[in-house]
């Protein structure tokens, strides 16, 4: 199911209370976030209970927002392919963004894992590990010969977006040859 006046996006998360939504066609580095215990409500508006549009580094400047990270130490994290940024407050009277580093972005959303209190993610320069403010990448330094062909393919990787049965269909039939 979707919600009619929602935005269609590729990342959905929850932060808060509240529905997030990004890489919305055309807005690639918006976050949008629904009204707080009402994941059908995107009207924005004043009140602290509205929907929100926050601008995730410069508008559609290329560096879209590649990953919704989740929640760690009590904001919740955000990467583009080359920086990763943080979105603290409560409801939509104290949101903000700041940036965390201009070093470290975040290439695959599915790569994300919370372990033993530090997060894990995949980069351009490896994995990434953030424990407490601190993002160290040299935890790739043992299998880095198995993590730079994932890094390098992820160049290469393809999306198509079936918007009908038929596309589905087509597709499925493509792949999977007559039968």
């Amino acid at each position: 199911g979707a919600v009619a006046a929602g935005p269609a996006g590729s990342l959905i998360d929850i932060y808060r209370n509240r529905v997030l939504v990004s890489q919305v066609s055309g807005n690639q580095s918006s976050l949008y976030g629904g009204g707080h215990l009402d994941g059908e409500n995107w009207t924005t508006a004043a009140a602290s209970t509205s929907p929100f549009i926050i601008r995730v580094g410069g508008t559609n400047d290329g560096d879209s927002i590649q990953c919704l990270m989740g929640t760690y130490n009590d904001a919740y994290l955000i990467g583009t392919e080359n920086r990763l940024y943080a979105l603290y407050g409560f409801d939509n009277t104290d949101f903000s963004i700041r940036e965390i580093s201009r070093e470290v972005g975040c290439i695959d959303d599915t790569s994300v894992q919370e372990m033993d209190g530090s997060l894990y993610w995949l980069s351009r320069r490896g994995v990434e590990r953030m424990q407490g403010t601190t993002v160290d990448w040299k935890v790739s330094y043992p299998i880095i010969n198995l993590v730079e062909p994932i890094i390098q393919a992820s160049g290469n990787s393809q999306l198509a977006l079936d918007s009908s049965q038929a596309d589905f269909e087509a597709g499925n039939l493509t792949v999977s040859g007559p039968g």
